[in-house]
Order: C-alpha cells, then structure tokens, then sequence
C-alpha cells in the first residue's frame, strides 16, 4: 500500500502547473455555470433537466471536497510519511 501511495502522490505532484491550476479551478467553474443553468429548467418547470443540472453542481462540489490532488500539502505529507514507511520496512 505504501509502495502505491508513493507512486500516486509523486503522480499528482509532478503533474504540472497547468493541470494543477486546471484541477483547482475546474470544479468550482462547473458548479458556477451548471448553476446558472439549473435556473431556467427549474422556472420553466422541467424537473428531470434541473435534477440533472443539479447532480452536475453537486458532482463539481463533490470533488471540490474529496479529490486528494487539490490538496498540495496533504499530497507531500502523505508522499513523505509513505517513503518513512517504505524505508523503515527494508
């Protein structure tokens, strides 16, 4: 397990500036625009595209909250707290 969670956090990490600025700011732009577009099928009276907007606004919170690679300092932490268990295991 440690030897996956190196690969995955050096994976995150050396991903890049842009996909990094893109991962960060993706998620709240979908909640933002998929918000505004919730609002005309919900005035109008159409429940099941509202109800799909509306799960598309909360998949873009979702990952705002969970996804791991937002989260810079958790990444490193984890990343050197693995490589301490993968040493100390040899």
């Amino acid at each position: 397990m440690a030897a996956a969670a190196v690969e995955l956090a050096e994976r995150y990490r050396f991903k890049g500036r842009v996909y990094t600025t893109i991962a960060r700011w993706l998620p709240a732009i979908m909640f933002v625009l998929f918000s505004a577009i919730t609002i005309p099928p919900a005035s109008e009276g159409d429940v099941e595209m509202a109800i799909l907007f509306g799960l598309f606004c909360l998949a873009g919170t979702l990952n705002l909250i969970f996804n791991p690679a937002l989260r810079p300092k958790n990444v490193t932490r984890s990343l050197e707290a693995s490589r301490r268990v993968l040493t100390s295991g040899d």
